[in-house]
């Protein structure tokens, strides 16, 4: 009776509690489905990257956005060093660096551009980066076109990122791919290089799908009561359990939960990272010759509690 309640109700328990319940083979087909197309179709933005996990794709062009020939948001390609008299800014981070949600010329890099005729932003955002990947762009990348000045931009977003190696253990609405990230060991950053460095990794990873679970071993938001537990698939009430078990146990008991009472927690495992990731970065833009600037993106949620 239970199990036929629930297959009857679950969408509307899935919305209301805002839970995935979703079977675990729907998940890893639609997993597949994503990992073909990656690497089938050269119209899409987001590409595969050995290091990085991913990037945008160089020369990609839409109606809402263009990227250059070195993967920086512009329709027009820079020169090794600005002209006489301007400041060159580069700006790292995630998609509200990039500004995805808006075209080319609303994205506020190129507001600040305009607003400011002796200044000119190198956008190197990226949807979905965590501060780790953006870190390690701008060790591959960052000096390049000699920037004075380098933004480093930072989301609350940022903070999960930073113990996530593959974001559909977080949602299974993200796109599949993966990133490396950084353990923080005795005070010293320590990189876990991206996994699946090379195309036949992924085409491994079509064929044996089930090997997506291999991702867990340095992802915090691996649930293995989801992906291995032989009942999840067969059961909707234990979908369901497990499902509203897990959101409660991360939201109140696990250790490494980033909020409580409304604010973030310093002793979370993935705010002392955060921490050491900003000031690495900082300190590597500085040893360069440039000035390190964190620009904050605070979420609705965030600012909410400002105002409160």
């Amino acid at each position: 009776m239970l199990e036929a309640v629930l297959l009857a109700l679950g969408p509307t328990l899935t919305r209301r509690f805002d839970l995935d319940t979703q079977r675990v083979a729907r998940i890893l087909a639609a997993q597949t489905e994503g990992i073909e197309a990656l690497l089938s179709d050269e119209r899409t933005r987001t590409v595969l990257d050995t290091t990085l996990g991913w990037r945008y794709r160089e020369g990609f062009n839409s109606a809402a956005d263009r990227i250059n020939s070195r993967g920086l948001r512009s329709a027009r390609e820079f020169s090794p060093r600005a002209a006489a008299g301007v400041r060159r800014v580069a700006a790292f981070g995630d998609s509200f660096v990039y500004g995805n949600e808006v075209a080319d010329a609303d994205a506020w890099t190129a507001v600040l551009e305009r607003e400011l005729a002796d200044v000119e932003v190198l956008n190197y955002g990226v949807g979905g980066y965590g501060t780790d990947q953006a870190y390690l762009r701008y060790l591959r990348e960052g000096v390049e076109y000699a920037p004075d000045i380098v933004l480093i931009g930072f989301a609350p977003v940022n903070l999960r990122r930073a113990i996530n190696v593959y974001p559909r253990f977080i949602s299974s609405a993200d796109e599949p791919v993966v990133k490396p990230r950084f353990k923080l060991i005795d005070s010293d950053l320590h990189l876990i290089p991206n996994p699946l460095p090379d195309r036949a990794d992924w085409e491994r990873l079509t064929r044996e799908p089930r090997r997506v679970t291999e991702l867990g071993t340095y992802d915090e938001w691996y649930d293995a009561l989801r992906y291995e537990n032989p009942l999840y698939d067969r059961s909707a009430s234990v979908r369901f359990a497990i499902a509203l078990g897990l959101k409660i146990w991360r939201k109140y008991l696990w250790s490494g939960r980033l909020l409580a009472r409304k604010e973030f927690r310093p002793e979370a495992p993935a705010f002392a990272l955060q921490l050491a990731l900003l000031s690495t970065f900082a300190d590597s833009v500085r040893a360069r010759g440039a000035r390190p600037v964190v620009v904050l993106f605070p979420d609705r949620w965030s600012i909410e509690q400002v105002f409160a």
